[in-house]
């Protein structure tokens, strides 16, 4: 017996198999891996609202302008140290802020460049910098990348 969990593994893996794949492709991929009826129905209904959402659902790599930082290179006070994860809006890095002042480990969210939301962006910040709450993640600072995208630095929080 196939128990939700697993339904939904198995949605999600054949999502991840063909959402990057030109939308002309990927019958032939979910043949191929045997998605047929209900199970079919729930992966193309997810692959139309990520297409309609033009990749701002699961941050679609094809969008213009995603210039990832590199471990090492700087953020403001900031030393990129990993990718934590990407997003619809942007990537979030682990950094250290290394200046001279003091040190601490922290997770950035940049904006994607080119994502042309940059005030839902900024209203996010500003909620966040209003909220003290042990169950979300402290504002610790803000700013803007060379390239003139936002971000934010807060609270890293280790695990899921």
């Amino acid at each position: 017996m196939t128990t939700p969990s697993d339904r939904w593994r198995r949605i999600e893996a054949l999502f991840e198999a063909v959402h990057a794949l030109p939308p002309g492709e990927r019958a032939a991929v979910l043949d191929r891996e045997g998605a047929e009826g209900d199970l079919r129905a729930e992966v193309e209904t997810l692959l139309d609202a990520h297409d309609a959402a033009g990749g701002f659902l699961m941050g679609d790599d094809r969008v213009a302008g995603d210039a990832r930082l590199a471990d090492g290179d700087r953020l403001g006070p900031y030393r990129i140290a990993g990718v934590l994860g990407q997003g619809g809006m942007g990537t979030v890095y682990r950094g250290v802020r290394d200046d001279g002042q003091f040190e601490r480990a922290v997770a950035l969210k940049v904006l994607r460049a080119g994502h042309g939301n940059v005030p839902r962006f900024l209203n996010e910040r500003q909620i966040l910098a209003r909220l003290d709450h042990p169950g979300i993640a402290r504002l610790y600072d803000g700013g803007v990348t060379a390239e003139g995208q936002p971000y934010f630095a807060l609270e890293l929080v280790d695990g899921e």
